[in-house]
């Protein structure tokens, strides 16, 4: 499995892939582009990227633009913004150009693996700042899971479906569905990705 790290920074560009070289997940090769033209070029040489971390303020090309480009060059990667803009706007515009999460450059280290976790899962990651503008649950200021609720949330953050979940902690599916739906009500979610994000936003994950 493939990662590209697109930032003009040298040195956070080297000191991310220090750190994602130490994720659970094997990254055999992590590549490097310093911008959009160097990027384009990974892309174009490696059509197996499994997923892509992009910096939106690059010389040459538009962060966006520079986005578009490479989901048509690699259509099956994964492409995560990592920026030091964190705007509700810009978040917006990046997912809708293709984006599969947002992580702005200010987040902590731990949240920020867990949400490229996330997207490598199938998910989407939304950040706190996008997160703040939805309808807050009345328990947003404690919620409390059971540990089973605790459980099943954090299989649902490994992408695991509903069938999935109960034969690994052998309940019926009908009883995982129920404690999906509790879930969902007391983190204030109306999906499993928004559920995950919202639990990583407060700690809960």
């Amino acid at each position: 499995m493939k990662l590209l790290v697109v930032d003009d920074h040298t040195l956070f560009r080297e000191s991310l892939c220090q750190v994602l070289a130490g994720m659970e997940e094997a990254f055999p090769r992590l590549l490097q582009a310093g911008n959009a033209a160097e990027a384009l070029e990974q892309a174009r040489a490696n059509p197996d990227l499994a997923l892509i971390l992009l910096d939106l303020e690059l010389p040459g090309m538009g962060g966006l633009e520079c986005l578009r480009a490479l989901a048509e060059r690699a259509p099956r990667a994964c492409i995560v913004i990592v920026s030091g803009q964190a705007g509700p706007a810009i978040i917006r515009r990046a997912l809708e150009a293709g984006a599969r999460g947002y992580i702005p450059k200010d987040t902590p280290m731990e949240v920020m693996l867990s949400a490229l976790r996330l997207v490598l899962s199938g998910g989407t990651y939304l950040p706190a700042q996008l997160l703040d503008g939805m309808p807050e649950d009345a328990q947003e200021a404690g919620v409390r899971l059971s540990p089973r609720q605790l459980e099943i949330l954090g299989l649902l953050q490994e992408g695991l479906l509903n069938k999935q979940i109960a034969d690994r902690l052998g309940l019926s599916e009908s009883t995982v569905k129920v404690h999906i739906r509790r879930i969902f009500t007391l983190l204030g979610a109306s999906n499993r990705s928004q559920a995950v994000n919202l639990a990583l936003k407060r700690g809960i994950l």
